[in-house]
């Protein structure tokens, strides 16, 4: 016996599994660090396996193993042919007990140790790692090639003499190689400017087909050193793990040390690989062993009662694993996982010297590798000198976010890289989220997390965890009556209460639309418009009967084009003014790439061109917006505005406005066009009306590089007023490819809202610019005791909201007769009155858990609508693709939030029928893990998914935001007036926030009722003038709050008098209040 082993018995006979390596940090600081990718071709694989519902059964893997040395290291000679064929005998047996049998690994030990020609420290430089490794197999390949057929294996592993720097704890060994593990993705790349080869040749295959090693890994001859006494058997199947698919399971970031621990010591591919000092790797966990296809789990559909057998132990055919489908990508994984297979309180193996340690000669066969996976916490006694463990064995449930896994893995992040944002979550039974956090004594669980009598025998809505999905919304799964532990558990199930939702799947990708609310006319219920994308094909379909008990009956597919894809939301319209004779079918209005496309409503081409495609008009540039309804020339058919940009310049087409054909803006039947601007569009445009009843559009252009707010006047006198620098169009970029569906290119399209908010009698725009945050546009300049003055300056920027907002709402809220905006940005979600005041009891905050579970996208458009029949629209956000409702005073919805599809950036739409019935649409995408060594992984979205929630009957029509750019026009009609008693100010109202106020000031805040002038004068105590501000209160309507900013650069600390005047068309008002200053 080595002195490695001497020192392992004693450690583990004094303190039993108490010494866990995972404590013990590496040089990166994290406890584990290996080199390699996040996930490649071996897991996209399994994944997309997994995605598909039927994950692919690894069954075997033949593998080489090839020793190495140094010119100045060789391998010790304790370590000869014998002991490695007894590390790899264990390997094999670790793996046949994960696999229950169903998986075959075949170690072949290669005879010869081949002396590499440099020296240990070349290889071990850590930035050049990746490239050294294929360098090294190179030479390997050079002195084996005459004597292997190197065809016979899957994969290879290199041995070198030596430790690896994983476990330099002391991180005094920098020169040491990693271990780890290149697959065929990262070989084709690291030769591409070498050889050019996807692997590194050898003289095997045939004449016409060289045969390449295309996967290596990486593998230390031990794992002792530092004084720290550690098994290579946990790295070892590590890299073998990576190998068959398994994805890490740790956190791994941020790279000065993790912030959470992933699944903890529960599975080899976390932190399990070190567990009893990584001579007893955990086996891989429930989620694992399902993505490789060793066990395959019951469904459970319905309530009932089950018998979970041991999964560690199970024969072929019994229940060891449970799947409960909860969302449309989560569901939990229910296994029974015996730590210690026969309870006696001892790790179990096959001892052949009878000394109770697991040497190199002993057998694992059977062993229960599980026995150590909550060792540090594990309860035990001693009898008679012997110490007996009380395992954490009992039930594990796993939630599993399949959209998570997508998600992370897209953009090459981990599964588990974020704490409150799991893709594989094991539901701690203590209800103590000790795996979330950075560091303590559970930090990588304890036996307190399985679920058992006497621990935790519930898991349910109102238990902590909670079954609930990670939107928060209750799944209505409840686990309960879970026995004590055993080879056998007990544990009743109900799903009675989960709801029995409906769902559409409906062909092509719904990323980047949305479904859009058709009203027909007449006696017609509504219907629903949905435009889809599948490669090169743009679809649309539509649900006939979206109000009826079988709406999800009526989808038809009425388009289906080749060779185009959608690029904007359609809009539809009544263009030939035939709404009236009868044909109750409106015109499909949608544009791809440099073409306008017109449908009637029966998918049939309705001609705005006289070539073959009478349906489809090519256009001036390939930049096209999506269309915007409006009413220009008075006759019985709307207009339909579209914005087209070669770059350069800003083109407005209008299609439904009749140009004779010689004349030059005729573009094609019934469709006009002239040359509105320079530059380029980078909004869809907004309808605006000015007085008296001129309307126009409203857009953001990039202009020399900046952002302008644009208005056009389309009535006939062709005034356009363009505004100063509204911010830089490289804030526009997409950090990611997010644009499909949006625009052809890499700058994003902005949504505008536009309506009369300050009561003038003329619309505003406001828009959500990243980069700059909420900007108002105000382009008539009517001030309340002067004639209006028309100069496309007016842009007011509430600044409180975030700098990448979603597109803004308009609506009513407070039936005070002034249009609220509703917006959201990533952590707040925002009510504001006028030009950008925030509302009382508002902004909420948004749960960094939800908010968390969105990607880095647009943000949704919010909707209004009368959800609780009160007579007062409500707000309605979509939040990590659920809905959630608030009302005017902040308060959350009853029924919220409401579940949704998880369609992250995908507005909602809602319907009401006849009787005035509400009904809330949700879509969001399937998709598929694909990958290939060419593309890397990939996010396919082949279908769409929509459901449908009642929402209930309500009385309010008119004020409403139901979908995406209202009906299409991106305008919210002026709303009623009810003033009660106008020309006041609510002196209950006056106060400063903060008080005392810091450097950056404060802001006097009042609320008022009527149009008038405000003076406000800031004194000293001793009366002497300070700073004196002035503005105007424009809106004429009940109280309305308005704020003045002081700014406290040049202010000193103190006390101060803030005197206020508000004077009206015959009234005034006057009050004052102290403020302090805080230097």
């Amino acid at each position: 016996m080595n002195i490695f082993v001497s020192l392992l018995a004693l450690l583990l006979i004094l303190s039993g599994s108490e010494v866990h390596a995972g404590r013990v940090p590496s040089p990166s600081g994290t406890a584990i660090s290996f080199p390699g990718t996040e996930s490649r071709l071996y897991q996209e694989r399994a994944l997309a396996s997994l995605v598909a519902g039927v994950p692919a059964i690894v069954d075997t893997l033949k593998v080489l193993f090839i020793r190495v040395s140094f010119p100045d290291l060789q391998f010790s000679p304790f370590h000869d042919d014998s002991y490695f064929d007894n590390e790899l005998r264990h390997l094999v047996e670790y793996y046949d007990g994960a696999s229950l049998g169903n998986f075959t690994l075949i170690c072949d030990l290669a005879s010869e140790t081949i002396v590499l020609p440099f020296e240990s420290a070349y290889y071990g430089d850590n930035e050049a790692w990746d490239a050294l490794i294929p360098e090294m197999m190179i030479s390997i390949v050079d002195s084996l090639d005459y004597a292997y057929d190197f065809t016979g294996w899957d994969s290879y592993a290199v041995i070198h003499a030596g430790a690896g720097r994983e476990t330099d704890f002391l991180g005094d060994s920098g020169s040491q190689l990693w271990s780890g593990f290149i697959d065929p993705g990262d070989m084709a790349e690291l030769l591409a400017d070498t050889l050019g080869t996807p692997g590194i040749p050898t003289d095997d295959g045939t004449p016409t087909d060289t045969f390449y090693i295309d996967n290596i890994m990486v593998l230390p001859e031990e794992a002792s050193q530092d004084g720290y006494i550690f098994g290579a058997i946990g790295i070892y199947a590590y890299q073998i793990g990576k190998r068959l698919g398994m994805v890490r399971l740790f956190d791994p970031s941020p790279s000065g040390g993790p912030d959470s621990q992933g699944i903890g010591s529960f599975g080899l591919m976390g932190y399990g690989l070190y567990n009893a000092l990584g001579f007893v790797p955990s086996f891989p966990c429930a989620f694992q062993r399902y993505l490789m296809g060793w066990v395959e789990p019951v469904r459970i559909p319905e309530s009932k009662t089950v018998n979970l057998k041991n999964i560690n132990g199970a024969a072929q055919g019994d229940t060891v694993l449970l799947r409960i489908d909860a969302g449309p990508s989560e569901y939990f994984l229910i296994a029974n996982r015996l730590h210690d297979h026969d309870l006696d309180g001892r790790f179990d193996f096959i001892d052949i010297n009878m000394n109770g340690i697991p040497e190199n000669e002993d057998t694992l066969a059977g062993a229960e590798f599980d026995f150590y996976v909550t060792g540090t916490t594990d309860p035990n006694e001693m009898i008679d000198e012997v110490k007996y463990t009380d395992t954490g064995s009992g039930i594990k449930i796993w939630h599993i976010d399949e959209k998570i896994i997508a998600d992370r893995l897209a953009v090459g992040e981990g599964i588990n890289s974020r704490a409150l944002q799991k893709g594989v979550d094991l539901e701690e039974a203590d209800g103590v989220q000790d795996m979330d956090r950075r560091g303590g004594s559970y930090a990588f669980g304890s036996y307190l997390d399985s679920y058992r009598a006497g621990v935790n025998d519930r898991f349910g809505e109102n238990t902590l965890p909670s079954s609930d999905l990670n939107s928060g919304i209750p799944s209505g799964i409840d686990i309960f009556n879970i026995s004590e532990t055993g080879p056998v558990m007990r544990l009743s199930i109900s799903v009675d209460d989960v709801e029995e939702r409906v769902t559409a799947v409906i062909p092509g990708d719904m990323n980047g639309m949305a479904p859009v609310a058709v009203y027909p006319g007449g006696d017609s219920e509504p219907r629903l418009l949905i435009a889809t994308n599948e490669s090169d094909t743009g679809r649309i379909h539509i649900i006939t009967d979206p109000t009826s008990l079988d709406w999800e009956l009526s989808v038809e597919q009425i388009v289906e084009i080749e060779g185009v894809r959608w690029t904007t939301v359609p809009v539809s319209t009544d263009v030939d003014g035939d709404l009236g004779t009868g044909d109750l079918s409106q015109e499909i209005l949608i544009t791809s790439e440099g073409c306008i496309h017109v449908f009637r409503g029966d998918g049939a081409p309705y001609p705005i061109d006289t070539d073959s495609t009478p349906g489809a008009l090519e256009v001036m540039g390939n930049i096209v917006t999506a269309g915007a309804s409006v009413e220009i020339d008075g006759t019985p058919g709307s207009e339909v505005a579209f914005l087209v940009s070669d770059g350069d310049s800003i083109y407005l087409y209008i299609v439904g406005l009749e140009v004779d054909q010689g004349d030059p803006r005729y573009a094609g039947p019934g469709v006009y066009f002239r040359c509105i601007v320079e530059g380029r569009p980078v909004s869809h445009p907004a309808v605006g009306v000015m007085k008296p009843d001129a309307p126009g559009l409203f857009f953001a252009a990039a202009v020399d590089g900046f952002v302008r707010l644009v208005f056009v006047d389309i009535s006939g006198s062709e005034a356009i007023l363009l505004s100063e620098e509204a911010g830089r169009v490289e804030s526009l970029l997409y950090d990611d490819d997010l644009s499909g569906g949006v625009m052809a290119d890499s700058i994003m399209m902005l949504v505008p809202a536009s309506g009369d908010i300050d009561g003038d009698d003329n619309d505003e725009m406001v828009i959500g610019i990243p980069g700059t945050g909420l900007i108002y546009f105000d382009p008539v300049d009517e001030q309340p005791f002067a004639a209006p003055v028309i100069t496309g300056r007016g842009i007011i920027h509430a600044a409180q909201i975030g700098i990448r907002p979603s597109p803004p709402a308009l609506s009513d809220l407070d039936d005070d007769g002034i249009l609220d905006t509703i917006v959201r940005d990533r952590e707040r979600l925002w009510m504001l009155k006028g030009f950008g005041v925030t509302a009382v009891s508002w902004p909420q905050t948004i749960d960094p858990a939800l908010s968390g579970l969105e990607e880095g996208g647009p943000l949704p458009q919010p909707l209004a609508a009368d959800i609780d029949g009160d007579g007062l629209p409500e707000a309605v956000f979509g939040i990590a693709g659920d809905i959630h409702i608030v009302s005017s005073n902040g308060q959350v919805s009853g029924d919220s939030p409401v579940r949704g599809e998880r369609g992250d950036g995908q507005a909602h739409a809602m319907v009401r029928d006849g009787q005035g019935s509400l009904y809330l649409f949700s879509n969001g995408s399937s998709y598929e893990i694909i990958g290939t060594l060419q593309t890397g992984l990939v996010i396919e979205r082949p279908s769409s998914r929509i459901s449908r929630t009642e929402l209930g009957e309500s009385g309010v029509d008119a004020g409403e935001w139901l979908d995406f750019r209202n009906g299409g026009s991106g305008r919210q009609s002026t709303p009623e007036v009810s003033v009660s008693s106008p020309g006041r100010v609510d002196s209950e109202s006056l106060y400063c926030y903060p008080n005392p106020a810091v450097r950056s000031g404060f802001t006097l805040r009042l609320n008022i009722s009527g149009v008038a002038e405000v003076k406000a004068r800031l004194l000293g105590l001793e009366g002497e003038e300070v700073a004196v501000m002035t503005g105007v209160h424009p809106w004429g309507a009940e109280m309305m709050p308005f704020e003045m900013k002081f700014s406290g650069m040049d202010l000193a600390s103190g006390i101060y008098i803030i005197q206020v005047f508000v004077t009206g068309e015959g009234w005034d008002w006057r009050g004052a209040m102290k403020v302090g200053i805080v230097r």
